[in-house]
């Protein structure tokens, strides 16, 4: 047997004894008196290339280029209950283990070495492994959270509009794919609610960040199913890799813990004629960094010369800075009816969500392009998504033994966003603008059919940005085994569009089948 194909074996057989094992460890999820509650996962995914170029094969030896066990657990514990005063402490941890690099030996060699230690399990404690950790009070209508914490402020399937609080973290996670609380970032803060005696059920909620700044975190160069390919920006064969040296950069500039980093914001939410709403503000340092104009030149001519003079090495990242993270703001809302009349609307869920971006910044580059970045500016973006949500009874089938009475669920969201005075060499690339386009839009379609009461499930999840051309469709199956804690989901994942750089093409011929053992409890 190929030594290979023995590393894959042993390992997956490793991983469903590990389960198994936790199958009894886990069975009670509540201890000392239930004042302890406990839940969580493992689970692991493969993605299997079934399309793969000939320039991109020479980094792999075998067609997996995702191999990700990963496990989650969250605790709840009640450490005071009375009428006056509860307090409760929650945690949440995480850990992945992404075994690609490791069992395929030319694909785990042609990783910077850097670089892939961070990607293949977490190295820091409170950056990978820690995700929440808060103290929660609640005494009458006030509620105080203190500690680290993640916030949703939307519900949107692959774009954010409304949801603004958490950074998010790509290396090994996809909008519309994954779920949204697997890859974002906890940062700390204080938070507090207050619900009011006014009508509406009105509910003030106000965040304030002293000064925890998290930066996304995008994926890996030729960091398998989620990263670019290492073909297309590698032009040396070094290490660090031309990627590599820009995102470590990028790392070792993100503001560090400080006082001057603040964040703080505040959401109004309430119930009125029939409409679940909210109005939010937010003032926080953007996630993702701009680069500056004047020390972009020497960082990249350090690389360059380092590559192709013999007498010269790339040698350490330089201590000016590079990247700048700079401060903006957000308003923005959501509105959530549910249809009780309306023809084809009746039963369906209506859910708006908006935001307008106060500031962000941009780099201008030569004819918008990211190699020939000369300055930085200042734009407004409206944004906002349409989401519908309907069940559907479909004659003959609904009713069937198939179906046993469960409907066939969709959700159909159009997104956009429009940035003001837009300029020809503003870089929009990152997101997602044609060229010269200050419109962006997608359509996202997700549907469920369960069957044979919920044994079996049928589920499809797409995505199609009309203005680059560029889709993803992804049919899959799941099937829960018995006791509801395991199941098995497979199916394709599916991409295509436009080919250009500036669109994002790093998912070109990437299809692959998707193999997804999960264990919750």
């Amino acid at each position: 047997m190929n030594l290979k194909i023995k590393k894959l074996v042993c390992f997956s057989l490793g991983l469903v004894f590990s389960m198994l094992a936790a199958e009894s460890a886990f069975a009670t999820v509540k201890l000392f008196d239930e004042k302890l509650t406990l839940n969580g996962y493992v689970k692991e995914v493969a993605f299997y290339r079934t399309s793969m170029q000939d320039r991109e094969a020479e980094y792999h030896d075998t067609n997996f280029d995702f191999l990700k066990t990963s496990a989650g657990i969250e605790a709840l514990y009640s450490i005071k209950e009375s009428q006056d005063l509860t307090i409760r402490f929650f945690t949440g941890l995480k850990w992945w283990y992404e075994a690609a690099p490791r069992i395929d030996d030319q694909y785990g060699r042609s990783m910077d070495h850097r670089f892939k230690k961070d990607y293949v399990s977490p190295r820091d404690f409170d950056e990978d492994v820690l995700n929440e950790a808060y103290f929660d009070f609640i005494s009458g209508p006030l509620q105080v959270r203190i500690g680290k914490q993640i916030v949703v402020w939307g519900n949107l399937d692959v774009d954010r509009a409304a949801d603004v609080v958490n950074p998010v973290d790509l290396r090994h996670a996809m909008f519309g794919v994954d779920k949204w609380e697997e890859f974002k970032r906890g940062i700390f803060m204080i938070r507090i609610f207050y619900q009011t005696p006014l009508p509406g059920n009105l509910r003030v909620e106000a965040i304030f960040n002293p000064g925890d700044f998290k930066q996304d975190l995008l994926p890996l160069d030729g960091g398998g199913h989620y990263g670019t390919p290492l073909h297309m920006n590698n032009p040396f064969d070094s290490d660090p890799s031309f990627m590599h040296w820009q995102f470590e950069k990028a790392r070792r500039d993100a503001p560090q813990w400080s006082t001057n980093n603040y964040e703080f914001g505040f959401k109004l939410s309430g119930y009125t004629w029939d409409i679940d709403w909210s109005l939010i503000y937010y003032n926080s340092i953007n996630g993702a960094p701009i680069i500056d104009p004047k020390a972009v030149g020497p960082f990249m001519e350090q690389y360059i010369f380092g590559n192709i003079l013999p007498w010269q090495e790339v040698g350490d990242w330089p201590s000016y800075r590079v990247f700048k993270y700079k401060r903006n703001q957000i308003v923005g809302g959501t509105f959530e009816k549910c249809m009780t009349s309306g023809g084809l609307l009746r039963g369906s869920t209506l859910t708006v969500e908006w935001y307008y971006d106060i500031h962000s910044p941009f780099n201008l580059g030569t004819n918008g392009d990211a190699a020939a970045t000369y300055g930085m500016a200042r734009k407004n973006i409206l944004g906002g998504a349409v989401k519908f949500y309907q069940k559907y009874n479909i004659p003959g089938f609904t009713q069937s033994r198939i179906c046993t009475g469960k409907q066939f669920e969709m959700t159909i969201t159009y997104y956009f966003e429009k940035i003001f005075k837009d300029e020809y060499d503003l870089i929009q690339n990152s997101r997602y603008h044609r060229r010269g386009d200050s419109i962006a839009d997608s359509i996202s379609v997700f549907c469920m059919q369960p069957m044979f009461n919920y044994v079996w499930t049928f589920v499809f999840n797409s995505y199609y940005k009309p203005r680059i051309g560029k889709w993803f469709v992804m049919p899959a199956v799941r099937y829960n085994f018995p006791g509801k804690h395991w199941s098995f989901e497979t199916g394709l994942c599916l991409y295509g569009g436009a080919k250009n750089d500036y669109t994002h093409s790093v998912y070109d011929h990437k299809d692959s089948v998707i193999l997804k053992l999960t264990y919750e409890w």
